[in-house]
């Protein structure tokens, strides 16, 4: 027997024997850090040697997977600072900044400097706000105020599950006779079904091949110029913070099988052991009461993120895990665990927008340069209608009514500065389940040239 045969053999085999192979799914965890170019318990086995940083955040999050949670403890730093402390440090810069006189609040010319407070001045109206006894200063609260308002949370979880679509056109093709099940006989003969989508003629199959990506052509005969684009991302509903006061409730939810209120070590896909610190009152069962002390549970996994790359350093790195790993820490900055309903990876992405947000509005200001003066009035900013809400007068640094690039460019830089103290955590759906039943070497490319074709 060739080694091509015995790879088919071992794959049918493999599919034929375990089908819950076919509902592993995967996803991916980023943790992504904006810059915007202001500087710089008991576990299966220790894993990559690390401590977090000392004043890092601790988070405790949920993945709310189809067969049962899994606790994350996330040490979250920015800067080697935790991000509340980053965002701190960034409310004392920009107070140093516009307090030239040192008395540690800011006068209405001194907060006119910054476009987060820079408003439109009317003739008298300082004045006379002045003649009714108002405090027109902007002290330090009002500051933080303003940075929370614009920077939000410092920890943001997001979810994006659109390339879960992947799975639909894997299951479509494994389900040969379309009842919706897929049969052992019908695994049994799904690589029989990859020598029509092996479209390169390189004896394996790959995602792209499987589920192309979208004519680019076509997308632009189907959507008006005017439709706004839907967005990639949403509030994320696989990942739950320990400290939402929903989260419970949401487990209930999306666990609780037989509808008493309660979730069982059967209904969490957990052993006994596991709940035991929640379950207070020692019946077996986690209560809503209990489920809010879920962080006290054991840790599936633990991760160090610093969104702020150090010198020398990766930005994530592995505590400890429960867990095995498939990617036996080879790669700087991701973790790839294996679970028996799913494989997650987690990794950083950095992101700086600065630029990107830039040639968006130097393309956006080139458009409404009618006139190619090399600068914007009001005149030309009246079709949009975020100029007409204020936002022409908090550019307008100088306050002449012409805008012009440095200024928002200056405008760019101080709205991205809140951001730049924040943590994405976005999970990914790689929608990839049931092309792992077949990718059983975890290649991301499905062998299919083991048959002769005829």
């Amino acid at each position: 027997m060739s080694k091509s045969e015995s790879d088919t053999r071992r794959s049918k085999e493999a599919l034929a024997s375990n089908p819950a192979r076919a509902t592993l799914r995967a996803f991916r965890i980023f943790f992504i850090g904006i810059s915007f170019g202001f500087g710089s318990s008991d576990f299966g086995f220790p894993l990559h040697a690390a401590e977090p940083a000392p004043s890092a955040e601790v988070r405790d999050v949920i993945l709310m997977l189809d067969n049962g949670p899994l606790h994350v403890r996330l040490h979250v730093s920015v800067g080697k600072k935790a991000p509340t402390e980053a965002r701190r440090a960034t409310i004392e810069r920009l107070m140093k900044a516009l307090d030239t006189n040192g008395d540690g609040k800011l006068a209405p010319e001194e907060a006119q400097r910054s476009p987060l407070f820079r408003e439109k001045q009317r003739a008298g109206a300082t004045e006379f706000v002045k003649s009714l006894g108002a405090d027109m200063t902007v002290s330090p609260k009002d500051i933080e105020k303003k940075i929370e308002q614009l920077g939000g949370e410092t920890v943001v979880y997001r979810q994006n599950t659109d390339t879960s679509a992947t799975d639909d056109q894997v299951f479509k093709n494994l389900d040969v006779n379309g009842d919706g099940v897929i049969s052992e006989i019908e695994m049994s003969d799904a690589v029989d079904g990859l020598l029509a989508k092996d479209s390169d003629d390189d004896e394996c199959v790959t995602l792209d091949e499987f589920a192309p990506p979208p004519d680019p052509m076509a997308a632009q005969t189907l959507v008006r110029p005017d439709q706004p684009k839907p967005a990639t991302t949403s509030v994320a509903e696989i990942i739950r913070d320990t400290h939402q006061t929903l989260l419970p409730a949401q487990l209930i939810r999306k666990y609780d099988a037989n509808r008493n209120g309660k979730l069982s070590p059967e209904e969490l896909n957990w052993p006994k052991d596991k709940i035991a610190p929640c379950d207070t009152d020692n019946d077996g069962q986690l209560s809503l009461k209990e489920l809010a002390g879920l962080k006290k549970a054991p840790i599936d996994i633990e991760l160090a993120v610093d969104v702020i790359r150090a010198t020398g350093e990766p930005m994530l790195r592995v505590i400890g895990s429960a867990s095995n790993r498939a990617d036996s820490d080879r790669v700087p900055d991701l973790a790839m665990v294996t679970l028996p309903n799913a494989v997650v990876t987690f990794s950083t992405r950095e992101v700086d927008p600065f630029e990107a947000s830039m040639a968006i509005a130097l393309r956006t200001f080139n458009e409404l340069d009618a006139d190619n003066n090399g600068y914007l009035d009001k005149d030309e900013t009246m079709v949009r209608e975020r100029f007409g809400r204020g936002l022409f007068d908090q550019i307008d640094a100088d306050g002449d009514g012409k805008i012009f690039g440095e200024e928002m460019k200056e405008f760019i830089r101080a709205r991205g500065a809140p951001v730049a103290t924040t943590c994405q955590v976005t999970a990914f759906d790689d929608g990839a389940g049931f092309f792992s039943a077949l990718d059983t070497n975890g290649s991301r490319c499905a062998k299919c040239a083991t048959r002769t074709r005829r």
